[in-house]
């Protein structure tokens, strides 16, 4: 690619809005432009970048005996499989004129199994192996993030049926593999992270995550035993207190304004964690309450995960009214109509004498206690784990949050999607059974920016050779002298006869700008042809992350790019 025939140029400077250095050097550099906040074009060398990345997921997945389909961007809303990673940002929604709802590019999950059941029916078409590498949407708020929030991505999905659950877990070990794989090429420091299940039963989802100073997503880990996993998902232990104490009678207590539980304790004179906090929600449109300790969150990502719901939301204020008679805030256990179903952190069991809220403004329950004054609800981990927390892995780690980006995700579906959706087969000793499913997500827009984040300098990008748009950038200096000019133009198509792809600055601008551009682009391989380099026979050969420049004859030169990219 001749640098002369791009319409878009690398600038002076990025935009100041940028929080971000990925962002702000992408932009910078003419790999994107943002026409809206959270909206990029793709440019030729972003194109170039993307491209290469493909090539490296399409090979990958083609050793693994995948097939490429290409499945429709536009979906029922009742098609789409219970959110993952991607599906946790909001997808976005729209309405055909019929009144159907629709999903831009939602979760595809269920969506693949319905074609699947179509034309699998026996044990000897599996194991299948899918892939498609197309655009998604995400109405995500944090615009200026840059290519970590845009609205509009180019991601892999991959799924893999088997025929049990042996050799599903293998294939989940492949699956892991390839994104190591593609993470070390991309020169990331990778690790797997628990994401949670992705429902009620079976094996945690895992994602590939990579330290960023600003990185969008949060992870909580234990030092001492190695535990990691998403701050939405992780689990952790609380200090509890046992039954010491004799149950009191049951009170009302008259407490204007305290809704938070910090001041209503120390109100009440009593400790934070005998405080309740309860929160009314509504998942795919039915009433359910979550009760936690006072001095913890609810994860509504647990909750989602237990109760294998799509949507799960806050119940507006005038929900709670109708539910409770109360305004939020006052919402609690006790009473709540027959409809509401009513799940409680496992801390919150062995609780004597604890506060509630009493269904009432302005008022609160006391010294209540379960079997008593209501019945034992469903328990389970639903509180929000943070820093600071027992690991629940060990006995003596605690959890430190630690800033990520999110690169992909493997998720281990087993059988119950399957099932949900008809894809079925006769085993090999005749009966019907459900196959084993496992996907795969990577974002190769997020992973792009995770590199760029992770190398540059102060003068700009510095491409690893594995995911480099371009392996060598050629700058031709004194183009005015015809003679350069043509021995620019000789080495230019010699550099593509030995098989590297090349971007040529083969613009009529000052030596010094063609430097700093490239620097900015940060290709692998700096290449420099002028004058005085010309009539010595010479090119000088510099290596991006190096600050040394030597200079070669052509073939020696050739040499050594050879065996730095072999090396890379």
């Amino acid at each position: 690619m001749k640098m002369s025939q791009l319409l878009v140029r690398p600038a002076r400077q990025g935009p100041r809005q940028a929080l971000t250095a990925a962002h702000r050097l992408l932009i910078q550099a003419g790999y994107i432009r943002e026409s809206a906040p959270g909206l990029f074009a793709a440019l030729p060398l972003q194109i170039q970048a993307l491209d290469r990345l493909t090539a490296i997921l399409r090979a990958e997945l083609t050793q693994l005996g995948a097939e490429e389909w290409r499945l429709p961007r536009l979906q029922f809303a009742a098609d789409s499989a219970s959110p993952t990673w991607l599906g946790e940002r909001s997808a976005f929604e729209i309405m055909d004129r019929r009144g159907a709802r629709l999903t831009l590019a939602g979760p595809q999950d269920g969506l693949v199994l319905h074609l699947l059941a179509r034309e699998i029916n026996s044990y000897k078409q599996l194991p299948r192996r899918i892939f498609q590498i197309v655009p998604a949407y995400q109405d995500d708020y944090r615009s200026v993030l840059g290519l970590v929030s845009a609205r509009e991505i180019s991601v892999l999905h991959a799924w893999a049926l088997d025929a049990n659950e042996a050799d599903t877990a293998n294939t989940m070990r492949l699956l892991t593999r390839v994104l190591e794989r593609v993470c070390r090429r991309a020169g990331l420091d990778g690790r797997w992270v628990d994401a949670g299940r992705p429902g009620a039963e079976g094996p945690p989802a895992r994602r590939l995550v990579t330290p960023q100073e600003d990185g969008p997503e949060e992870v909580l880990y234990c030092a001492a035993c190695g535990y990691a996993a998403m701050t939405s998902v992780a689990v952790s232990r609380i200090i509890t207190h046992g039954r010491e104490e004799e149950p009191r009678t049951c009170e009302t207590v008259h407490g204007p304004g305290l809704i938070q539980t910090k001041p209503l304790a120390e109100f009440l004179n009593i400790p934070h964690w005998k405080t309740t906090k309860m929160l009314l929600f509504e998942a795919d449109g039915e009433p359910v309450a979550v009760m936690v300790r006072g001095d913890c969150d609810v994860s509504e990502a647990k909750v989602r995960r237990r109760l294998g719901c799509r949507r799960l939301v806050l119940a507006p204020p005038e929900r709670v009214r109708q539910l409770t008679g109360a305004e939020v805030g006052y919402a609690g256990p006790i009473g709540l109509p027959d409809e509401v179903c009513l799940l409680a952190d496992e801390a919150t069991r062995e609780r004597v004498n604890f506060e509630c809220g009493a269904n009432r403004t302005d008022h609160h329950y006391i010294n209540v206690n379960f079997d008593r004054d209501l019945p034992q609800p469903e328990f389970g981990d639903f509180r929000q784990a943070t820093a600071g927390h027992l690991c629940a892995r060990c006995e003596t780690g605690r959890l430190a949050p630690e800033p990520v980006g999110v690169l992909g995700e493997v998720v281990p579906w087993g059988t119950g999607l399957p099932q949900a959706t008809g894809c079925c087969f006769v085993s090999d000793e005749g009966r019907q059974r459900p196959a084993w499913l496992a996907a795969l997500t990577l974002d190769f827009t997020g992973l792009l920016a995770a590199v760029v984040e992770k190398h540059h300098d102060p003068a700009g990008i510095v491409w690893p050779v594995g995911v480099a748009p371009f392996q060598v950038h050629l700058m031709g200096l004194n183009l005015d002298d015809q003679d350069v000019h043509r021995a620019a133009e000789h080495l230019y198509g010699r550099l593509q006869e030995e098989g590297l792809v090349v971007l040529f600055d083969d613009r009529d601008t000052r030596a010094g700008d063609k430097f700093r551009d490239a620097e900015l682009l940060g290709m692998p391989v700096l290449l420099t042809l002028s004058r005085r380099t010309h009539q010595a026979g010479q090119v000088e050969l510099r290596f991006r992350h190096q600050t040394e420049k030597t200079l070669l004859g052509l073939e020696p030169a050739l040499a050594r790019i050879r065996r730095f990219l072999l090396q890379g």
